[in-house]
Formats: structure tokens, sequence, C-alpha cells
């Protein structure tokens, strides 16, 4: 692998966070909607936060889903891909520089236990892969993990056949690493990265549990194990563990709209309201969190709050359009609701909800002209 690999990986994730800030910052899920549930929140996030980066043809649909254009960033994908999953947790949480070199350093020493050899063998495969590459060093690590699947060197050795491209042979060892359960946390994590790519959400939540278990105040653990089940319609579970991601981490964007869109579907809208207002930076700051925000005051009756709410946010999504759209016809402003979401098909043809909202604006207007030319015009998008 090239030496600048590290600095592809920084300029990919950059790229990506640029886009999506130029989108608007759409929440997770909004971004997967516009995948047509291809893609999952959870891979989404990954993609997004730098943390790994999913198979192509994900990616592909996510920069599309963004307004990007795929073949600008394919190059980079290829040199990336799956290191990106190894890039957080070497580089530890973002505490500051060297308080992440130190807990990354603490992680690994104690993910191996009292098992010298492992520990020994991650040494010695990192400085094989600075003297001959990556493959050669996920070669090493194979003869020394042979059966064991569990062992704490797996998170590693996926890690570098990912940077060497692989992929054959990272299929080929999924099917020995399902129904075990890894020794360390960092593995399981890194295990049940792999099942997502693979769309094998139970697998992945079951992993995710482990690496949980073996860290239980991480609260990124957390949040993907709600968002696995949440993938997998288990919503209830789901929200057990989304609010508590959200105890250990209040400021989590993430954790915030995961756990306010889960409140408002159990229709606690009071409470989801309070989540973000009482949320500290920058989760409160964020439109996605406030639109939720301005959703729940709607669903409590406070339509006039709402519309203040949702009209103050400055940069524009099609989630705000639409739900600013419905606050305001039930302000009865449906002239002024018509024209915004009139506005948002037209300038977003991708946005399949936001011509769906406009069919039955069109349909309470009485106007069968326009409802069919919209029709066709979803149609043609399909």
């Amino acid at each position: 692998m090239p030496d600048n690999v590290s600095n592809s990986a920084k300029t990919l994730a950059k790229k990506l966070r640029d886009l999506h800030l130029h989108a608007g910052e759409p929440s997770m899920r909004v971004v997967a909607s516009r995948t047509a549930g291809v893609v999952s929140h959870s891979t989404v996030h990954q993609a997004l936060s730098g943390k790994r980066i999913p198979r192509w043809g994900a990616l592909e649909l996510i920069i599309e889903a963004l307004g990007g254009n795929p073949a600008e960033y394919q190059s980079l994908w290829k040199e990336v891909r799956v290191q990106a999953r190894g890039l957080a947790k070497e580089t530890g949480p973002q505490l500051g520089e060297n308080t992440g070199k130190i807990r990354f350093r603490l992680e690994r020493v104690e993910s191996f236990g009292h098992n010298a050899e492992e520990f020994l063998a991650f040494e010695h495969a990192s400085r094989i892969k600075e003297r001959e590459g990556a493959s050669v060093a996920a070669d090493f690590l194979e003869g020394k993990i042979g059966d064991m699947w569990s062992s704490a060197l797996m998170q590693k050795y996926l890690s570098l056949l990912g940077e060497s491209q692989r992929w054959e042979k990272i299929a080929e060892i999924k099917p020995n690493l399902r129904g075990i359960d890894m020794r360390s946390a960092a593995a399981a994590h890194s295990v049940a990265g792999l099942f997502d790519d693979f769309e094998d959400f139970g697998e992945a939540a079951r992993h995710e549990k482990v690496a949980l278990r073996l860290d239980p105040n991480n609260a990124e653990y957390a949040w993907y194990v709600g968002s696995y089940l949440d993938s997998l319609d288990m919503h209830d579970e789901a929200h057990n563990y989304f609010a508590l991601s959200h105890s250990m981490n209040p400021g989590s964007v993430d954790a915030v709209e995961s756990f306010m869109s889960s409140l408002i579907r159990r229709s606690e809208f009071s409470r989801a309201e309070a989540v973000a207002r009482n949320s500290p930076p920058p989760a409160s700051n964020n439109p996605a969190i406030q639109v939720l925000a301005g959703t729940a005051l709607a669903l409590q009756g406070a339509f006039s709050e709402a519309e203040v709410l949702l009209k103050s946010i400055s940069e524009r999504s099609g989630q705000r359009d639409r739900a600013l759209t419905q606050v305001l016809t039930a302000l009865g402003k449906e002239d002024e609701a018509l024209e915004l979401i009139s506005s948002r098909w037209e300038q977003h043809r991708d946005e399949f909800m936001s011509g769906f909202l406009y069919v039955e604006m069109l349909r309470n207007a009485g106007d069968s002209t326009a409802v069919r030319r919209v029709l066709d015009e979803i149609g043609e998008g399909v």
C-alpha cells in the first residue's frame, strides 16, 4: 500500500464531509432514505464520520444521495476502503491528540489480556507492513490466527486485508466469524462492521453487543447496536440502546437524533422536544435536530411555535421543508404550504418523499391535472 494512504483517507473523509455540508447536512436517516433503503443509516453514519468506508456500490449511492459525482471519489475509495474502519480506533476518540494516543495504547494492550504471543504478533505485523506491505502482513497474521477466529488479532487482520483490497478473502472468512464471541471490544466492533457491510444486521448487532459488553461505557458501540436493531425493525430494543448512547454522550448529533426519532415513534413528543432543548452543542445547533424538535412541537399541537422554529433553520433540507409544509397546512396557510413544497419538488426531483407530499397537497387543492403531472415526474425518476 502506498505511503500516502493515511493522507488519502483523510482527504476522502474531508470530501465526504464537505459534500454533506454542501447538501445542507441532512440526517443519516434522510440520506439513507434517498437510497430507497438500499443503504442503512448506520452505514451512512460510518461513511460520513470517516470511521469505515463501505463497498463502492453503497458509497456511490450515498454520494448520489448528497448530490455529488461518484467518479470524483472512486480512486480515493480504492486506496482506503477498509483501512478507514480501523482509523478511528488507531487514533482514539477525539479528546485531544495525546489523550487519544494514550487511550488507544491502553485499549490495545488490554485487548490482548495475558496473551503475550498475540500482542507480539500485532507488533510484528506492523513492522512487516512497513517493510513489505499490507498483504504480506495479513498473511503473517493469518498464520498466527489459524482457526482461533475470536482472536484479538482479527481487527488488525481485517484492516490489512482491506488495505490490500483482498475482498474475496474477507468474504471467505466471514462464515467463520458467525456465532462466535470476539475476545476484545475493538475486534468485535470491527467484525460487526464487516457483517453490516454485507447487510447482515442480525449478526452485526450480536457482535456489537459483545463489543459493548466488553467496553460498557462506549456510547458509540451502544449507538451501533441500536442502529442495527432499528434496521431489523426491532424498534423497542433499539430504543433502549439509543437511550443508553444518549445518556453517555448527550452532545452527539447521532445519539440525539436517533433517540429523538425513537421517542417520536413511541409518541413521546414532549420528551423528544425536551431532549432537543436540553442538548449541548453540537447537537443543539444541528439542523436535523432542530427539524425533529419542530416536528415534536407540531405533534403536540404547538403549530405556531413549530412554524417559528422551522422557519428559523437557515439551511433548507427536504426534511425541514416537508415538516414546515405540514405545519403551515395545519395553520390554514395552504397557499404558502403549496408554494413551499412545489418549489422543493421542482428543485429536487430526486426527493420522492417531497413528490409524494406535493401530490397530496395538489389532490387536496382539487388540481387533478397537476396530480397526474407530478405522478408522471415521479415515475420518470423511478
